[in-house]
């Protein structure tokens, strides 16, 4: 599919005269050759699965027929049979993508491996250590032999680690945070993007599990969504700035687009009367508020000094700018009064969302386009059910309601069409 996609872009570009013929073949040619090692990596991570599951399935079903000594030499063989086998591929076997998967076995046998020895020997343990444990293992591996797919499960094991501490023992767990730090620093350093993108969204994760756990000690659970938004909106900033300022731009674009659905998704739930009014109920919010605002506006100050002139006075940037001050507005509003008003809550909701598909259509994020005028959907439903449900008799709502809604989606699907026809014929963002 990318190749296909591809070979039509760069013909535009040849006729542009962004790029000539020849250009064009090899650059065709080097994707045409890399499209198989993806194949050839989608089926060994499947045989290693099954292999994984197939003997994890023998061990379970003659397990009780084993002496102890048997099940732990089945256990360490089927542990280091699976790093060796990886180190042959690695190495002498010239087979780096089989290797990769067998690598990614060796973290599944060795998690197999703390927990049947525990069982074994009857190991009686607080059992969120198991996966801890595990994590590091999977930490380990990616650092020492240079594994990405074990530092995606490293990612998800130090994810569900944290997890189970704060939401099975209803306790504050900071202790995920190094653990995080660790990866991303690595995952930086080897340029994983597949893990840095994880590991961002395992952050959004971990913050909500943390603030469910954190703000109900203060008498709501509606906060997290607030404090997620603030948060989600820094970050997104903050990625742009990244975007700017470091040489491989791509970091800084993964963070901007994750945090963007973050604070989208929380948005759109916020836009809710109800959920909005819970959240000024919470008598510890403010302080939350103040901290997360002094981010916001720094990190878009700094964001407008490093655009140019011409993308300053842009009407994606007078958008912006214009968002920025009504939420500063509606949050200084908030920290006075104690409340906060669904209807500017809403107009500065699609503000963002119009900043969000100006933004993309500029800058050529067909993703991003797609999901502002999806949010932009979600939105518009749910403003309808909120307004009408009560007011008109329940056939009138739906036949006056399907009818808008088929009129909308024509509208907005040509409007998207044309934006992204648009993008693929305008110059690229500098």
């Amino acid at each position: 599919m990318l190749h296909h996609r591809l070979e039509q872009e760069s013909a535009a570009w040849v006729e542009s005269g962004w790029i000539t013929a020849d250009a064009r073949q090899k650059i065709l040619a080097g994707y045409q050759h890399d499209t198989p090692s993806l194949l050839i990596r989608l089926i060994s991570v499947i045989g290693v699965l099954l292999l994984g599951v197939g003997l994890i399935s023998f061990i379970a079903a003659n397990w009780e027929a084993m002496p102890k000594l048997a099940r732990l030499g089945v256990l360490l063989t089927f542990l280091w049979g699976s790093y060796l086998a990886a180190g042959w591929c690695l190495g002498k076997g010239n087979l780096p993508r089989t290797g990769e998967a067998l690598l990614l076995l060796g973290v599944i046998a060795f998690g197999a491996n703390i927990m049947l020895i525990a069982q074994i020997y009857h190991i009686s343990a607080h059992f969120p250590d198991g996966l801890l444990l595990w994590a590091a293992g999977g930490i380990l591996t990616a650092w020492l032999l240079h594994s990405q797919s074990s530092m995606v499960i490293a990612v998800a094991l130090s994810l569900l680690w944290s997890g189970t501490e704060m939401l099975a023992f209803d306790q504050l767990h900071w202790q995920w945070l190094p653990a995080f730090t660790l990866m991303l620093t690595l995952s930086v350093r080897r340029e994983w993007f597949t893990a840095f993108t994880l590991l961002v969204i395992a952050f959004y994760l971990w913050m909500w599990m943390f603030l469910t756990v954190l703000i109900p000690l203060a008498g709501d659970n509606s906060a997290p969504v607030w404090i997620g938004l603030l948060a989600a909106i820094a970050l997104t900033m903050t990625g742009r700035v990244l975007s700017s300022w470091i040489a491989e731009r791509r970091y800084g674009d993964i963070l901007t687009s994750c945090s963007l659905i973050a604070a989208m998704l929380s948005g759109w739930l916020l836009s809710f009367p109800a959920i909005l009014k819970a959240v000024a109920t919470n008598s510890g919010i403010e302080w939350y508020t103040a901290i997360m605002l002094i981010a916001i506006i720094t990190i878009t100050a700094v964001d407008f000094k490093q655009l140019e002139p011409q993308q300053r006075s842009s009407l994606h940037t007078k958008f912006g700018l214009l968002f920025a001050a009504g939420f500063a507005l509606m949050s200084i509003a908030f920290l006075i009064s104690g409340k906060l008003n669904p209807i500017a809550f809403n107009l500065l909701f699609f503000l963002a969302l119009v900043w969000l598909i100006i933004g993309a259509a500029t800058e050529r994020y067909a993703s991003r386009l797609n999901l502002g005028f999806f949010i932009f959907a979600m939105w518009l439903t749910a403003r309808y059910f909120d307004t009408f449900w009560d007011l008109l008799d329940r056939s009138l709502f739906f036949l006056i309601g399907g009818a808008l809604f088929i009129a909308i989606s024509i509208v907005l699907e040509r409007k998207r069409r044309s934006l992204l026809a648009g993008m693929s014929h305008q110059e690229p963002a500098q």
